[in-house]
């Protein structure tokens, strides 16, 4: 009941199976309420945003197993970050995986028009989101933990970006205490790809009945990735593009890579490019060719060989983690 317990600090009481404002500070301003069922998993809603606030999202989800026996020294955090479009029973099967092993997951996707129509508000907008996300590490007290990012397509890059860029801001050190030992890529992350995005994009709005919707979401994006790749020569001294980025992500611990060279939406080509570009870096990288997958849907056509690589990454992540120092006994009582 540890993270019951932990969770309540930040909320306000709550009745059985009821929902209560949050009280604290740093959370008051993206989450509204909190609900604890009896899975043990707390939903956080995100309320509707301006261009000042944090993004229209999914939900940010907490979860446990009950009664699950961790296969590690320490309880292992993974933040799962979905695609573009990702709701969070599409995120269910993977929280599974780590769920069943005794680790903590934590799920969030980014709305997808923050995605695909990019501005100054929406930057605004994930750099927040992402500050809120590392916030609630410690409000719920397991920032020392050894933490896995499993990162979904450019969708979840873009938000993984600016969780690097916070980590190793010089002016936010609270953010470098947090014990991140890995990082897992699903289909990402994709360079400068229009064909690609526009697949996406319309696989997004497909479920949609309302022809001006579509319409205008498209010339949109095309309007926006025109004017971006126009601007980019003289643009990319003071901000990098996604890819660029993360090229040159400070961090250097692992990273694994899943991909295929069937995708339609992200070339194999760009991220063999960013696993050698990676590896000039000295970073430890492992990369999983599945060939014949499409896009994000890896774990759906290989689930044995998928949970297998992710979890073996788990174990080294933290073996590497344990061997430095830097992770402690840190259970979760159940």
């Amino acid at each position: 009941m540890a993270v019951l317990r932990k969770l309540l600090c930040v909320a306000a009481p709550l009745c059985a199976g009821g929902r209560a404002g949050i009280t604290n500070p740093l959370l008051s301003s993206t989450i509204k309420s909190i609900y604890l069922p009896q899975a043990r998993s707390a939903l956080f809603p995100v309320p509707r945003r301006s261009c000042s606030s944090v993004p229209q999202a999914p939900q940010i989800q907490i979860h446990r197993l009950q009664g699950a026996s961790s296969d590690f020294e320490d309880d292992p955090v993974v933040i799962l970050l979905g695609w573009a479009g990702c709701r969070e029973k599409h995120l269910a099967k993977y929280s599974h995986i780590y769920k069943k092993k005794g680790c903590i997951v934590i799920s969030y996707t980014a709305p997808w028009e923050d995605i695909f129509l990019i501005s100054l508000c929406t930057t605004r907008s994930l750099h927040g989101t992402a500050k809120k996300l590392l916030d609630l590490l410690f409000d719920i007290g397991i920032e020392e933990h050894p933490i896995v990012f499993h990162v979904f397509s450019n969708g979840g890059c873009m938000l993984y970006r600016y969780i690097i860029e916070l980590q190793y801001d010089r002016g936010a050190t609270r953010y470098r205490k947090l014990n991140v030992v890995g990082t897992i890529f699903d289909s990402g992350p994709g360079d400068k790809n229009f064909q690609g995005g526009i697949r996406a994009l319309h696989s997004i709005l497909r479920p949609s009945n309302n022809p001006f919707i579509k319409i205008f979401a498209t010339v949109t994006f095309v309007f926006v990735a025109l004017i971006r790749f126009m601007l980019y020569p003289a643009s990319k001294f003071w901000s990098l593009s996604l890819y660029d980025s993360l090229k040159q992500d400070p961090s250097r611990w692992p990273q694994l890579y899943l991909y295929s060279k069937s995708d339609k939406v992200i070339s194999y080509k760009d991220i063999e490019n960013m696993i050698r570009a990676r590896k000039q870096l000295r970073v430890w990288v492992e990369s999983v060719d599945f060939d014949t997958s499409q896009h994000v849907n890896h774990f759906r056509e290989f689930p044995e060989k998928y949970s297998i690589r992710v979890l073996s990454f788990l174990k080294h992540c933290i073996g590497q983690s344990t061997g430095t120092g830097r992770s402690g006994k840190k259970h979760l009582p159940m």
